[in-house]
């Protein structure tokens, strides 16, 4: 369902690093959200994801004008600064677009301090709208919790052009040690 944003002064959840400790709160952040940190949950997210569909294609939306959707989303307009090693799709503006097949996938990751996040929604082909958003607090555990559960997700969703047989277990084919967190996600969600 659609669910309703949490003001800040509300409830939500907290990041938690590695050894167990709490993050400190230090408010909201106003940039990049998803990567930053968005306050929200996965369900407005997607919300959101599914909204900037609809603007791309020329359907009514409330959020998000066709102008920016095709800014966001279209070949034209997306850059590869080192984002198709880092992370095999190209940079569009506020996030990521990779080709499955005859699909158009959006896709970003979520790597702050306690928090670990990825979706992954196709918004043009076949397989238009389906998708996930899957964010949980914690570090490097998260990061693999959040990896299974984007292929289970794939495997239900069976959306055309997604090669699940380069899937493997990451979590015991790479050492962690002196990685930065923002390349343990790249590794373990690539």
């Amino acid at each position: 369902g659609i669910g309703q944003g949490l003001a800040l002064s509300q409830s939500s959840a907290d990041g938690f690093y590695d050894d167990g400790s709490k993050v400190p709160c230090r408010g909201g952040y106003a940039f990049p959200a998803f990567a930053a940190g968005l306050r929200g949950t996965p369900t407005i997210l997607m919300s959101f994801l599914q909204d900037l569909i609809k603007a791309y294609h020329g359907e009514e939306s409330s959020k998000v004008s066709q102008e920016t959707a095709r800014w966001m989303l279209d070949e034209e307009h997306l850059v590869d600064l080192g984002s198709i090693d880092f992370m095999g799709a190209k940079a569009g503006l506020g996030t990521f677009v990779a080709k499955a097949g005859p699909n158009r996938m959006m896709l970003h990751q979520a790597a702050n301090d306690g928090v670990r996040g990825v979706y992954l929604v196709c918004f043009d082909g076949p397989d238009k709208g389906k998708g996930f958003v899957i964010i949980a607090n914690g570090d490097t555990p998260a990061v693999f919790l959040n990896s299974a559960l984007s292929v289970l997700c794939l495997k239900k969703l069976n959306i055309q052009g997604v090669d699940l047989t380069r899937v493997q277990n990451k979590e015991d084919s790479f050492d962690l040690s002196h990685i930065p967190q923002e390349q343990i996600v790249n590794l373990a969600y690539n």
